[in-house]
């Protein structure tokens, strides 16, 4: 009993019912006339409701109720509220009445989503406490034996379950699609999000600590030094792997747990890329490469900027900076929603780490897994089974976090030595060992 309908391609936030939007969009069959007058009228929250009239229209009758072949016949249509009911359905007049009331040309006199739930359609009943695959064919036998009271019950139950009668909620500027569920899935689908979202994000990248090698190349390709960056973790860590697998390199046994990005939103088709990392800090990068990180509960930040010259400069300050309000503004809404609404990529505690700055250099969105480069040498790979793999301290460790959260953190050489991990071995860890070499391989490009 809880429909959740989602599709907020077109989405925006109105921060106050006074407020407008003026771009004529959407789909042709759901658009209210308000928004067909754009720039001369204006439209608000009255149109989702407009839509909900619409849905309901096709879902009792079969089809939307201005339905045309020509797109400016719907329109046309939609402006003289030309709709009707087909006589030889059977759909109640309770149904018709609160279609009519919704599909009302004036914004100002269309039904709230409030006054919809009071409708006499809800109140007439019979409404069932659940239902099942036969109504999808015929009338459920069970509704013949639901009393009104019985209705009435079920009804106001399945509000409090949605949380209708709950606090409201702040909306968010966010495709809450794209985010990353906390459900397992398969190992290594085909796409990274239904229907493979991936092409509406790029790469984010930041500059290339230079040297004598790669400056040339960064000089004669100024208009390109935010895509072709990488800095010498990279080449250090792959040998460092090579030097592990052939056994040259004495054994280190104990680290501090890597910094982990323990929550992310990608909204890099806007804005960039927000993250949380383990050490308290929340982070942004942007896309034009360069990042602000703000401390835990507290009001200090770090700007992050690009330099072809050393790869990144650091400017650190304390309170609010107005030529920064915007950035701010960001990333403080996005460690508010992060808190709110998603959970820790581990089940380990906060604690305090000797290097509080790091930040997200780059991150990079593949079919089998997201891939996070962290400005101290660390990668971190998310996989599609939510299985999550760190490589640290520039590849001499190796970190396990399973789906239940549960954390291990162990020096390369062992894990190799025993083919897993110890107390929570991941069963396809060879294979994705494998991904991660060719990863940090194809991203090596000097």
């Amino acid at each position: 009993m809880n429909l959740k309908i989602g599709d907020f391609g077109l989405a925006t936030i109105i921060s106050s019912p006074d407020k407008k939007r003026y771009t004529i969009c959407g789909t042709p069959n759901y658009i209210a006339p308000e928004v067909l007058g754009g720039k001369n009228v204006g439209h608000s929250f009255e149109v989702d409701v407009w839509a909900v009239g619409i849905m309901m229209h096709a879902l009792l009758f079969g089809k939307p109720p201005f339905q045309a072949k020509d797109v400016q016949v719907i329109y046309e249509r939609i402006k003289k509220n030309e709709y009707g009911f087909p006589e030889e359905s059977t759909v109640s007049e309770e149904a018709r009445d609160l279609i009519t009331d919704i599909l009302c040309t004036n914004p100002a006199e269309r039904l709230t989503l409030d006054e919809i739930l009071e409708h006499e359609w809800f109140q007439a009943g019979p409404f069932p406490r659940t239902i099942g695959v036969d109504s999808l064919t015929k009338k459920p036998r069970q509704l013949a034996y639901i009393t009104k009271e019985e209705s009435i019950i079920n009804f106001n139950l399945c509000k409090q379950q949605v949380g209708i009668n709950a606090a409201p909620k702040r909306p968010v500027e966010i495709l809450k699609t794209d985010l990353e569920s906390e459900k397992p899935k398969a190992l290594l689908p085909n796409s990274l999000s239904p229907n493979n979202t991936k092409s509406k994000y790029r790469e984010i990248n930041s500059p290339k600590y230079l040297n004598k090698v790669s400056n040339k190349l960064a000089t004669a390709h100024q208009e390109n030094k935010m895509i072709a960056l990488l800095d010498d973790t990279l080449s250090a860590t792959i040998d460092n792997i090579k030097q592990v697998e052939a056994r040259r390199l004495s054994t280190l046994t104990e680290t501090d747990k890597p910094v982990l990005v323990s929550k992310w939103v990608d909204y890099s088709n806007k804005h960039g890329f927000s993250y949380q990392l383990s050490n308290g800090c929340t982070g942004f990068l942007f896309n034009d490469g360069h990042s602000l990180l703000k401390a835990q509960e507290a009001k200090n930040y770090v700007r992050v900027k690009a330099s072809t010259e050393v790869g990144w400069t650091t400017a650190k300050f304390s309170g609010y900076k107005s030529e920064l309000s915007k950035e701010i503004e960001i990333v403080e809404f996005f460690e508010r929603y992060m808190s709110k609404h998603l959970s820790d990529v581990s089940s380990a505690g906060a604690k305090v780490f000797k290097n509080r700055d790091v930040f997200l250099r780059r991150y990079s969105r593949e079919e089998n897994y997201l891939m996070f480069e962290l400005s101290n040498g660390s990668y971190q790979f998310n996989f599609k089974d939510h299985h999550k793999i760190v490589l640290s301290e520039f590849g001499l460790f190796i970190t396990h976090i399973t789906p239940s959260k549960q954390i291990e953190t162990l020096p390369l050489r062992y894990v190799l030595d025993n083919g897993n991990f110890y107390d929570h071995p991941d069963e396809y860890f060879e294979v994705k060992y494998e991904f991660m070499k060719q990863a940090l391989r194809q991203k090596l490009t000097v």
